[in-house]
């Protein structure tokens, strides 16, 4: 299942900034909710988003791809 980008961000409300509000407002979500894991890692990134290298690691099945997705989406607004 995709995820629906096009009403993050819209209207007259300040962009969405937080990973966790940006998954938050996700108008579908495939998965109910993030796991601890994911978003100890986003917490962690958020409190360092303006360094320039930060290197994420998780083991294999613990959600990089939504985690990577959400930052890059935090970081693009």
């Amino acid at each position: 299942m995709p995820l629906d980008w096009t009403r993050i961000g819209s209207g007259d409300k300040d962009p969405l900034l937080h990973p966790r509000e940006i998954y938050a407002a996700l108008p579908s979500r495939p998965w109910p909710y993030l796991r601890h894991e994911q978003g100890e890692v986003l917490e962690k990134w958020f409190a360092r988003n303006t360094d320039r290298d930060v290197v994420i690691k998780q083991n294999t099945g613990e959600g990089k791809t939504v985690v990577g997705l959400l930052i890059a989406r935090s970081d693009r607004s």
